[in-house]
């Protein structure tokens, strides 16, 4: 698919459509309801998307690179693979998400919700994860290197570290 405007976007939403493989960089979709939407492979560098609504959504190996996600709704999506590098994911809901895989280093999670979600290998190195919320989360071999990490309490033995 090519490169889409904001109308664009909404229009397909309302027909029922899928967005996948979509370029939607940098477009501003703040509190847009994307509930259920295909957005597979879907470029959203840069985007706004500031408390849309991303529930049940497919994001395998979405791009979603310096996004502003901050107050979204990413709960029960697939975001497996799917690259987050350097975002704004503060008071996101990533509850029950699958986000086995995926690099979300770089990014501030302050105050997210994690609870359910599987982060199974993923990079969240160097990310900001004040008072994030973790109850019954997956973290398996995923990499907390230099995460800070305060007012939490990550079972060590859950995470990875590169240093052993």
């Amino acid at each position: 698919m090519g490169k889409y405007t904001s109308a664009e976007v909404l229009s397909e939403i309302i027909a029922g459509g899928d967005l996948k493989d979509a370029d939607l960089t940098k477009l501003d979709l703040r509190h847009v309801d994307f509930n259920g939407i295909d957005l597979t492979g879907a470029k959203l560098t840069s985007a706004r998307l500031n408390g849309a609504n991303f529930c049940k959504c497919t994001l395998v190996k979405a791009d979603l690179s310096w996004a502003n996600l901050s107050s979204a709704n990413l709960s029960h999506a697939n975001l497996s693979e799917a690259n987050l590098y350097d975002s704004n994911l503060q008071n996101t809901d990533f509850s029950n998400v699958n986000l086995a895989g995926a690099n979300i280093s770089e990014s501030n999670l302050s105050e997210a919700n994690f609870t359910g979600a599987s982060l199974k290998n993923a990079d969240m190195s160097n990310t900001i994860l004040v008072e994030a919320n973790f109850n019954g989360a997956d973290l398996s071999g995923a990499n907390i290197d230099e995460a800070n990490l305060t007012k939490q309490d990550i079972d060590s033995r859950a995470a990875t570290r590169p240093d052993g």
